[in-house]
């Protein structure tokens, strides 16, 4: 992944459209983790993955706070310390509920 959080933040919109559309096909969930170093870094990619949602994913429209609808489903973001969790799923409820999930 990148060298930043918001290069991340790109690279992980970059995957999103083939991934819509083998989670439309399959009824499944893309759970992306990462780890970072400081708060720092982790507040800053949170950040880059809200502003993703709220006006870099295409056709999105805000289900509550940190998830979104798309035409091609869903996606949440669950913060717990320095570990953040992106789902691209089917549906909002699917995101949300494996975006928490340990």
């Amino acid at each position: 992944m990148g060298e930043t959080a918001a290069d991340t933040a790109r690279e992980v919109d970059a995957l999103r459209q083939e991934t819509e559309r083998l989670l439309d096909a399959l009824e499944a969930a893309l759970v992306a983790r990462w780890t970072w170093d400081s708060d720092r870094d982790a507040g800053e990619f949170t950040a880059a993955l809200r502003a993703w949602g709220d006006g870099g994913l295409p056709d999105s429209e805000p289900a509550g706070r940190d998830a979104w609808t798309t035409p091609g489903g869903a996606a949440a973001l669950h913060r717990s310390g320095d570990e953040i969790t992106l789902v691209l799923a089917p549906r909002v409820a699917l995101a949300r509920a494996a975006a928490r999930a340990d």
